[in-house]
């Protein structure tokens, strides 16, 4: 047996003994495409803000790579989220987050989490909440500056399992076994079918109860969600949190994780989230010219301009305009009166849906003859 096979047989016999589910032999080179429900779980995508935001913690949000939600309530701990180029082999990217203040004195209504929601047909094929119901498998890669302990959640409508997993400080690809639920149909369309947490830090309003692992149960919105003997994430500003190669798919046993190209992950993000101004940059930041960018010539009332989104919308979004010149604000645009530019807000936005926007601005007179203006669209779950 030659060193290759060796090492193989041995990354599956350590998988194996790690978690109890094995690397399907006949899937360790070549698996079926599309099993990973879940969008940029390789953190390729980073549309909205600069690779590092600073100061987080007061509000929460999906604040710098797509998909990935935080909640950050109660607390005075803050910290830093970033897409890192700390990433085990194989990978280009992690999302890590990294406490800047400490908070160790944890009130009941704490609560740090690491969030995705996933829609409800996404879910169809696993078949859930019906005699055919089938298992899943659910893994993803952490490292942390120190040995750390935390839950992972995973709910669908007033059900929810719960499972710890340990940190260290390297980096360890975690594997769970999720059974089948039977019972409690999930929501089929476009709205939010069920989600999965990581519990970072929180206080006795999530962590009081006797925590049920392993096994679906009822009892989402109780004290149950978190475990008190759980690492807090705010515990020390020298804690860090990476994490990357989120996978979701249908079987009972792990497969390498699927990678998509960038181009695909981008269309698939643009599905939630989409913008015409330059990568990694604030929208009101932009300064160069946008999606809006027409000439009305003698047009003396309003002009009316159309875009097209570059895929589909999840459903119909939330549009705001942004003037390419930087500190504007939302709402605003630029138009020239003849001999300068000037920037407004006085833009009415027209008819739109899932794939189209119209915007309308009241030109007031011949001079007003061209306007340009940036495009954020958002229909986050």
């Amino acid at each position: 047996m030659g060193k290759a096979t060796k090492a193989l047989h041995l990354a599956r016999a350590m998988q194996t003994h790690a978690t109890g589910i094995n690397l399907d032999p006949d899937l360790t080179t070549s698996a079926a495409q599309g099993r990973n429900v879940i969008i940029n779980g390789d953190m390729q995508i980073a549309q909205r803000y600069p690779y590092q935001l600073t100061g987080l913690g007061a509000t929460s949000g999906i604040h710098t790579l797509d998909r990935m939600f935080t909640t950050s309530v109660n607390s005075a701990g803050r910290f830093t989220m970033s897409q890192d180029s700390d990433c085990p082999n194989g990978f280009i990217h992690s999302l890590k987050y990294a406490c800047t203040t400490a908070d160790t004195s944890i009130a009941s209504n704490e609560a740090v989490l690491l969030k995705y929601r996933i829609e409800g047909d996404d879910f169809q094929k696993f078949k859930w909440g019906t005699p055919e119901a089938e298992p899943s498998v659910f893994s993803f890669y952490v490292k942390g500056n120190a040995a750390a302990t935390y839950t992972w959640e995973f709910s669908v409508g007033s059900y929810a399992i719960h499972k710890r997993f340990n940190v260290t400080t390297d980096w360890t690809r975690i594997v769970f076994a999720i059974p089948a639920r039977f019972v409690g149909a999930v929501e089929q369309g476009e709205g939010k079918g069920g989600e999965w947490n990581i519990w970072l830090h929180a206080g006795s309003d999530y962590t009081g109860g006797t925590q049920v692992q392993d096994q679906w149960h009822t009892g989402y919105n109780t004290n149950q969600r978190s475990n008190s003997s759980d690492t807090s994430f705010y515990d020390s500003t020298s804690r860090t949190f990476l994490i990357t190669g989120i996978q979701w798919e249908l079987g009972s046993r792990v497969t390498p994780f699927e990678h998509l190209t960038y181009g695909e992950q981008l269309m698939k993000c643009q599905r939630y989230y989409f913008h015409t101004y330059e990568k990694h940059h604030y929208p009101d930041l932009a300064t160069a010219r946008g999606a809006y960018n027409h000439n009305f010539g003698s047009m003396s009332t309003y002009g009316e301009v159309n875009f097209f989104f570059p895929v589909s919308m999840r459903s119909v979004p939330t549009v705001t305009s942004y003037s390419p010149e930087g500190g504007q604000g939302a709402g605003s645009f630029q138009y020239w009166n003849g001999s300068t530019s000037v920037s407004t807000n006085s833009l009415y936005v027209g008819y739109h849906n899932q794939c189209h926007h119209n915007a309308k601005i009241a030109l007031g007179g011949t001079s007003r003859s061209n306007f340009v203006g940036h495009v954020v669209a958002e229909s986050e779950l």
